[in-house]
């Protein structure tokens, strides 16, 4: 499940709220959510760890990192942690890959 599924169902209304409920901080955690709903960019390992346990593992580290739609997986084509994403994995997966942007 993703962030903003897990959003959606738990009936979270806003970012501001997500991030409450996160405990996330700063000078605006609210764009820092955007931006991995919508990915935008990764969480960081610290934060990847916070939403793992915040939310009882029902959003994982992959899941900011894989999507499927229709049956193709589907990655962001820009993620801010390249180094943490082997896109070689992706082979795996054969032919069925997409890249979005």
């Amino acid at each position: 499940m993703n962030l903003r599924e897990y959003k959606i169902i738990n009936n979270i209304k806003t970012l501001k709220d997500l991030a409450k409920f996160l405990e996330i901080s700063g000078s605006n955690p609210e764009k820092l959510l955007h931006n991995w709903i919508f990915h935008k960019a990764i969480p960081s390992p610290k934060y990847m760890k916070i939403i793992f346990e915040k939310t009882n593992g029902k959003v994982m580290p992959n899941d900011f990192y894989f999507k499927k739609i229709d049956g193709d997986v589907v990655v962001p084509s820009n993620p801010t942690n390249k180094g943490l994403l082997d896109l070689n994995i992706l082979n795996l997966f054969g032919n069925k890959k997409k890249i979005i942007k």
